[in-house]
């Protein structure tokens, strides 16, 4: 049986300068029935405020990197690939 701390789907999202649309993205995430997944939002050195709110989304399945640089979307995918718990990783 899977948990919160062994999900069966990793999700990488790499975000930068989202912020009128990320709360949207990650509500919708958290809407789904299907419960054994993470989410790996990944800031990619935001200017417009995506990094504090993705600090304010508390569930425990969602983990947030963010080293403020801009590293460029296939760094940070890698990224996610190497800190994904998941059987899958969907992006």
């Amino acid at each position: 049986m899977m948990t919160s701390n062994h999900p069966l789907v990793s999700i990488g999202m790499p975000v930068r300068n989202c912020a009128q649309t990320l709360g949207l993205a990650v509500q919708s995430l958290l809407m789904q029935t299907y419960p054994w997944w993470e989410l790996l939002l990944i800031d990619d050195g935001s200017t417009d405020g995506t990094r504090q709110i993705a600090e304010k989304v508390r569930d425990p399945r969602i983990r947030l990197s963010a080293d403020g640089e801009a590293r460029g979307l296939p760094r940070r995918l890698n990224e996610a690939i190497a800190a994904s718990r998941g059987v899958y990783f969907a992006r």
